[in-house]
């Protein structure tokens, strides 16, 4: 009976222990399952925050997943990729390695940790984990950067070895050959480099376009002479080939070749494959060159480029940037009519073109055709209603022509458009003081001219016209007393100097004044009115050939009066 009774209390107590041990595993299974469930609902809405750009709430959730979960890879990685995108490198680094090292198997993980590494420059350490999956990776891109990796860590070899493997897939092309000629070379091994190049042009032997590339490699390599083998070659496969004489123009240009650089561009355009804007590109290039006045070549580079537009120029093709090109080299020769006409069509097929506007204007300005320029400028005012500088042309153009109540509207009117432009406030201001002198309303007149300096003391042409005026005035006096005032300030003002110089003329001291206009033609070498000042004095102290040729140089560099045109033809002095 007592051992019935031990033996039924055994079993009872036995039965607690297992029952207490069964209720502590189901509690710690729903805690856990409570702790996962957590994570799970967290895990998604960081995510959701993140895919919606919300980084800043995603960051504490993931975080917060963290926490629950410290060995989430996927947690990690989450927050290396948000701390990446913020910039904040070192957090970015410290996930993405705790993310490896939780899973090494996940290539996205090492990938994304090698790509954090080659942004720091450790590419060797890049390429132990690129090498950690890409056996198997059929992307060709992560191939190629894998490559680039290789390349950058000065595994040559292995690089070389990925490539080839991209030319399985690929086929020859020419990028990938000009790299493994580079990788054969740094490993010095002559004869690969070399069958890399011969290969690929063996393969493809009339495919124009791996020679072109081959060629421009060894251009820019400074190995001009491989460069021209390999164009010789590409020319027995097409002769009229326009890409391979533009190289070869490149070449001669190179080589200072100047003249048989334009003769095989004009070979080259001869090619209607080549694109007129790609010839106006070259030729825009050559010109830069061209109108450099320390260029020996200038002269021979300016013929040329001009053939070069009479060989591609057609009015046809409607191109504004045509006109507008040649345009800018008519002007640039001083063919001020012609280059005029090329603005004009400028500004009719591209009506938005301001530069086009401008220009035209100028010419309009400086070939004294003031009907055109008052033309002109309302049309571009339609076009530009707050560009103060057509206000300004417009006025010009209008009291010119005597259309002073018109000028001095469209003066007042873009005077109030400039913004925070003192020097062309006081354009607007000099203008206004001009146009009341012309009409004899000179102390009007002077009153603008005060302002005009007021609001920009450096402003030469003032202390210039307004000295004129008042000579013209009688107030002779208060002129020497203005142009004084500006010396002082401006000594070495070339139209204050030249203002000295008027004034001295005026009384008949022309040696002084030839002195003053040298002065000033020094410190503006293109100024057509100085030069043709400088003309007069020069004949009027007994040189009166080089005074003839001061007045040439004043028409070449603009100057085209009628009185300058009459100097010149009778080979004298004539005053105004």
């Amino acid at each position: 009976m007592n051992l019935l009774l031990f033996m039924a209390i055994g079993s009872f107590v036995v039965s607690c222990g297992n029952s207490k041990k069964a209720a502590e595993k189901e509690h710690q299974a729903k805690n856990e399952a409570a702790v996962e469930n957590k994570f799970k609902e967290i895990f998604h809405e960081a995510l959701l925050e993140k895919t919606i750009g919300h980084y800043d709430k995603a960051i504490p959730m993931f975080e917060q997943c963290l926490n629950l979960d410290p060995t989430s890879s996927a947690a990690h990685f989450a927050l290396s990729d948000l701390y990446q995108r913020q910039q904040n490198f070192n957090k970015a680094m410290h996930h993405a390695e705790e993310a490896f090292k939780l899973d090494k198997s996940n290539k996205w993980y090492s990938m994304h940790l090698a790509d954090l590494h080659y942004e720091i420059g450790n590419f060797s350490r890049c390429a132990d984990l690129y090498a950690l999956s890409i056996e198997d990776e059929k992307n060709i891109d992560v191939k190629k950067r894998y490559s680039e990796v290789l390349i950058y860590a000065a595994r040559h070899q292995q690089a070389i070895d990925i490539l080839n493997e991209i030319e399985v897939e690929m086929g020859k092309v020419p990028e990938i050959s000009l790299t493994k000629h580079d990788l054969y070379l740094e490993l010095g091994d002559m004869d690969k480099a070399e069958n890399e190049l011969t290969t690929l042009i063996e393969d493809n032997p009339s495919e124009i376009e791996n020679y072109l590339i081959i060629a421009e490699y060894f251009i820019n390599t400074n190995y001009a002479s491989r460069a021209e083998s390999i164009l010789e070659k590409a020319l027995t496969i097409n002769p009229k080939s326009g890409d391979v004489h533009v190289l070869k123009a490149d070449l001669s240009l190179r080589s200072g070749k100047v003249k048989q650089a334009l003769d095989e561009l004009s070979i080259a355009f001869d090619d209607q494959d080549i694109l007129l804007d790609r010839k106006l590109d070259l030729v825009e290039g050559l010109s830069r060159f061209a109108f450099d006045p320390t260029n020996p070549d200038g002269k021979v580079l300016i013929e040329g480029i001009g053939k070069l537009y009479d060989q591609i120029y057609d009015e046809d093709a409607k191109n504004d940037q045509l006109h507008k090109l040649y345009g800018m080299y008519l002007q640039r020769q001083r063919k001020l009519k012609e280059a005029r006409h090329q603005f004009e069509l400028s500004t009719q097929l591209k009506p938005d073109s301001f530069f086009s506007w401008r220009e035209l204007m100028n010419l309009d300005y400086r070939l004294n055709d003031f009907e055109a320029l008052e033309t002109h400028t309302e049309k571009a005012i339609e076009l530009f209603p707050a560009q103060p500088l057509f206000y300004l042309l417009s006025g010009i153009g209008s009291y010119h022509q005597q259309h002073y109540q018109k000028a001095e509207e469209w003066l007042y009117l873009g005077k109030d458009l400039v913004v925070s432009d003192p020097e062309l406030s006081s354009e607007f201001l000099y203008h206004l003081g001009k146009m009341k002198c012309l009409q004899k309303k000179y102390d009007d007149g002077i009153s603008y001219f005060q302002a005009a300096l007021d609001e920009f003391p450096e402003n030469g042409k003032v202390y210039n016209e307004m000295s004129h005026f008042l000579i013209a005035s009688g107030n002779e006096n208060q002129a020497e007393e203005v142009i004084n005032e500006g010396l002082s300030k401006y000594p070495q003002n070339a139209l204050i100097l030249d203002a000295k110089g008027n004034l001295l003329m005026s009384r008949k001291d022309y040696s002084a004044a030839l002195k003053l206009y040298e002065n000033a033609l020094k410190n503006d070498l293109s100024n057509p009115d100085i030069m043709e000042h400088y003309g007069d004095a020069m004949f009027l102290t007994g040189e009166e050939e080089k005074a003839v040729g001061l007045w040439k140089d004043a028409v070449f560099h603009g100057a085209n009066s009628e009185l300058i045109q009459r100097k010149i033809a009778d080979q004298t002095y004539y005053e105004k």
